[in-house]
């Protein structure tokens, strides 16, 4: 019984952490810097940035507007998950090569068969391939389970995630306007902004 409870501690506390760390407000380049996590890898001889998480759920709906006139409030898969993005960069310390990672994690209700299709940038651009059924998505284990604790509920979460690669002059490009991306699901569509100052501090930190 005690090994139970500290179980459900622990279980409780990662789920706290982790809609804590979804809930925090990054609203300038300086908070976006000053939020990195940077990890240097001697074995693999890389040096590992990990910009902040952001739930594109909490952020402001005039925001959105801002950027996204078409934006419509999620209301199948996402209306009440969250839908995440991050832009993690390894750097080679042996040649300096850069590579930028646009990671997404869409969380769903288990049993939902969401997977994602394309995502395209406001300019055409195809920035990640998915898949064309969720047999051949769950086959590339593209999916995760996991426990959220909702009170003393406990739910069932699927999270499906991509880690598609962008070049740096990439985020140059557009670290004046941002990143405004289509998500190509079926059944629901679902839009993100990847707001400017974002970009900056990821060019402003990776040098």
């Amino acid at each position: 019984m005690k090994k139970v409870f500290v179980y459900l501690m622990v279980f409780c506390a990662i789920a706290v952490f982790s809609q804590d760390s979804f809930a925090k407000k990054y609203t300038t380049a300086d908070a976006i810097s000053k939020a990195v996590k940077i990890t240097d890898d001697n074995f693999k001889k890389q040096t590992v940035y990990e910009f902040p998480i952001i739930d594109y759920q909490k952020v402001d709906k005039k925001e959105k507007l801002q950027y996204i006139p078409d934006y419509k409030d999620p209301n199948l898969f996402f209306k009440n998950n969250p839908l995440v993005y991050q832009i993690v960069a390894i750097v080679n310390q042996k040649t300096g090569e850069k590579t930028f990672y646009l990671k997404f994690s869409f969380y769903f209700d288990a049993g939902a068969g969401f997977y994602v299709e394309q995502i395209y940038d406001s300019n055409g651009n195809q920035i990640y391939k998915g898949f064309s059924n969720f047999e051949d998505a769950d086959a590339n284990h593209s999916f995760i389970s996991t426990y959220l604790f909702e009170g003393i509920a406990k739910v069932n979460k699927t999270i499906f995630y991509c880690n598609p690669t962008v070049t740096e002059q990439y985020l140059k490009d557009n670290k004046d306007t941002g990143i405004v991306l289509k998500v190509y699901a079926p059944k629901e569509d679902v839009y993100l902004h990847i707001p400017s100052y974002y970009i900056q501090a990821v060019l402003d930190t990776v040098k």
